[in-house]
């Protein structure tokens, strides 16, 4: 059955342990695994629950971040669950307490010591005070999923000595993401290359394609089906690059990371555009907007730059400047409706582009980053 889960998250540093235990309507040991998916807004999880000797065994599909998200939740054989469980990438085990409405779970190592608390809502507007017996909490509710643990459970398993508390402020730290925009000789490489000397802050993430052509010696092909594959390994290449940019963002106390050209650039280098991405990445529009905090889209270059740069870039396959305003108009059609779309356009000289890059990134920042 699918049901609407509204529920507050609570990081707790300090808790009255006696008082809480006073007051406990009960307490349950969790075991549970999740397997990665594609989609970032959802998850699977396989759990199972024992409480005195009755064990449930549940398979449970989330969508959504944050205060409000979609729950659809199956009871399963127990030795399924057995065995999805060993199929699982990441597990964890805690024992969960329940308070006078309130869900507060422990847990095991190599995540002992981060102690969260959980309250579900009947709204999203219900307000919620902490119980007496929560002394110290900061919110995480669209920080800090169970899928989160679980996955820091995976990198801190067999490492001697690690605090896994510290390692959630890591987690809840805002990393705003940018991606800059075009179509072939538009300039993004280069301005990436101008501002990763002059903004230390920020991570930059080079062109994944080229890197796979020039690197790899893979092209496109005219064949629908290799370049379904080809398409494919630029896609989960990038988003592995800019998670794991992301990861190291925050463990290095950058502000951002900027990649030049987003996953859904994709579309454009499809036979079927951007219907055949969506079925074949099994992606939405949302989802890929959601990967970026802010779009800078540079404006097609002139076309005598066009055709002194099509001379010095062997990855560049639009032979002529026809094709260069074909992938303008799809590129733009695919990324104008994010809701912090940036437009550059092309009769700015290269300094003047520049400079209006350089006033974005410093306005998004100024705000914190995050649109």
């Amino acid at each position: 059955m699918i049901k609407q889960e509204i529920e507050r998250r609570f990081l707790v540093k300090k808790i009255n342990l006696p008082l809480m235990l006073s007051c406990e309507d009960g307490c349950k040991k969790i075991q549970q695994g999740y397997l990665e998916l594609p989609e970032q807004t959802k998850s699977f999880r396989v759990r199972l629950a024992s409480e005195g000797k009755s064990i449930l065994a549940t398979a449970t599909i989330k969508t959504g971040s944050g205060l409000v998200r979609e729950e659809g939740q199956f009871k399963i054989d127990r030795l399924f669950a057995e065995h999805l469980l060993m199929a699982c990438h990441h597990h964890l085990t805690k024992t969960r307490h329940k308070v006078n409405g309130w869900e507060v779970d422990f847990y095991d190592e190599p995540l002992k010591g981060i102690i969260i608390a959980e309250k579900e809502l009947a709204s999203a507007d219900e307000k919620v005070e902490l119980p007496p017996w929560i002394m110290e909490a900061t919110e995480v509710t669209d920080k800090l999923s169970n899928l989160h643990l679980a996955r820091l459970a995976s990198e801190l398993r067999g490492i001697n000595g690690q605090i896994a508390l510290n390692h959630t402020r890591e987690l809840q730290k805002d990393i705003c993401r940018m991606a800059i925009i075009g179509p072939p000789c538009s300039g993004k490489s280069s301005i990436l290359e101008i501002f990763k000397k002059k903004r230390p802050e920020i991570y930059f993430i080079p062109e994944t394609a080229s890197m796979v052509i020039h690197q790899l010696g893979i092209k496109p092909s005219g064949d629908r089906v290799a370049n379904r594959r080809f398409q494919l390994t630029v896609y989960q290449t990038q988003k592995n690059f800019e998670t794991l940019s992301i990861q190291f963002a925050k463990l290095e106390n950058k502000k951002a990371i900027a990649v030049d050209r987003g996953t859904l650039d994709n579309a454009a280098y499809l036979n079927g555009g951007l219907k055949e991405f969506l079925s074949f990445f099994k992606t939405s529009v949302e989802q890929e907007y959601a990967r970026y905090d802010a779009v800078i889209y540079l404006g097609p270059p002139p076309k005598h730059i066009f055709e002194k740069d099509r001379l010095k870039n062997p990855a560049r396959y639009e032979k002529n400047y026809e094709e260069i305003a074909q992938r303008h108009r799809e590129l733009f059609r695919l990324w104008s409706k994010h809701p912090a779309f940036f437009y550059i356009g092309s009769k700015l000289n290269w300094e003047e582009k520049v400079d209006e890059v350089r006033s974005i990134i410093k306005n998004i920042l100024s705000k914190g980053g995050r649109q």
